[in-house]
């Protein structure tokens, strides 16, 4: 992994290389977007059937697609780490719920009042990985919010993972689509003749996914239109080199866009780092989209102060920040 001093000509050429691909032309996705929610919109599963036949080379009656979230057996270590992280994720979010409020003065009562959604869906990407998380961070906080019915859209591949079907099972999912991209956006916001629409999408995925998401925002509800994933971790002499390694690997395998990041004050600490995320590399799979993410988008700042740390942090503005 790279090493770049900060500040200085090298960060200036990254960052204009950044900014490109933060506001990329996206005017092909999105006529082929629109194409493919059109004709969910108005064949319903047919066309879902036929465009993962199409795209994906994946043979599903139109009937087949949809099928029910069912309690799958897997390992016990997986079990529990799943377990663990529905548990963590429940405790912050229970914080967060509102139940309204009142205000009276002078005879005159103003309510506020919170009710949950009737049916939210969840898009979970499935495609070089499975994305427990997403569907973890998703749809906690909408059973805690009181949401009476999940729905789930994801690509086929990651829909007969047992880990997905029993964490789903666990988390009270009612359906799962086996439809991945704009197909699946578009089932999700206009119901076909299986899966009952829903009154709010949400959950991150590529860039067809978000322009799917962009286009049926306003006849359903959408969380927000994720960029490409952007991580910078702020380390010292005291960070283990192997946790940081993780953690910018993690974010590195949504894609070959996404941006991993490390800045530290430290020159020594950033020479181990590079050796260690160049170890890690190493053991994935080949052709790894976190490989291929590192090689191309990942970089460790070296910066002279704490201050220009904060400042060269400021001036990225990344999605993610660790410290």
């Amino acid at each position: 992994m790279r090493i770049v001093k900060y500040p200085g000509g090298a960060f200036d050429r990254w960052s204009e290389r950044l900014e490109k691909g933060r506001v990329g032309d996206d005017r092909k996705i999105r006529r082929t977007v629109e194409k493919l929610v059109g004709e969910v919109r108005h064949e319903g599963d047919a066309a879902v059937s036929r465009h993962l036949a199409a795209l994906d080379q994946v043979r599903l009656a139109p009937e087949e697609i949809r099928v029910s979230a069912r309690m799958a057996p897997i390992a016990d270590p997986i079990r529990r780490a799943i377990d663990q992280a529905i548990e963590q994720v429940q405790a912050f979010h229970r914080r967060q719920a509102i139940d309204g409020f009142e205000i009276q003065s002078e005879g005159v009562s103003l309510r506020h009042r919170v009710r949950p959604l009737s049916r939210v869906g969840i898009y979970v990407p499935g495609g070089r990985a499975v994305y427990l998380s997403t569907l973890i961070m998703c749809a906690v906080p909408a059973r805690i919010a009181g949401v009476k019915e999940l729905a789930v859209a994801t690509t086929p591949s990651a829909a007969a993972h047992p880990e997905l079907l029993y964490t789903a099972s666990l988390l009270g999912v009612t359906d799962i689509y086996r439809a991945g991209g704009a197909s699946g956006i578009a089932a999700l916001a206009y119901g076909t003749e299986s899966l009952q629409r829903v009154d709010k999408i949400v959950g991150p995925g590529n860039a067809y996914v978000t322009a799917a998401k962009q286009l049926v925002s306003g006849d359903v509800g959408i969380d927000m239109t994720a960029g490409p994933s952007e991580v910078i971790v702020i380390a010292d002499e005291g960070s283990g080199p192997e946790l940081v390694a993780a953690d910018l690997l993690a974010q590195a395998e949504h894609g070959e866009d996404s941006s991993a990041i490390c800045v530290t004050t430290s020159r020594a600490f950033a020479g181990r780092l590079s050796d260690e995320v160049d170890r890690q590399v190493a053991s994935l799979p080949e052709g790894s989209a976190a490989g291929r993410s590192i090689k191309t988008r990942g970089v460790i700042f070296f910066a002279k102060s704490d201050a220009a740390v904060a400042e060269l942090v400021n001036r990225i503005g990344p999605e993610h920040v660790s410290i």
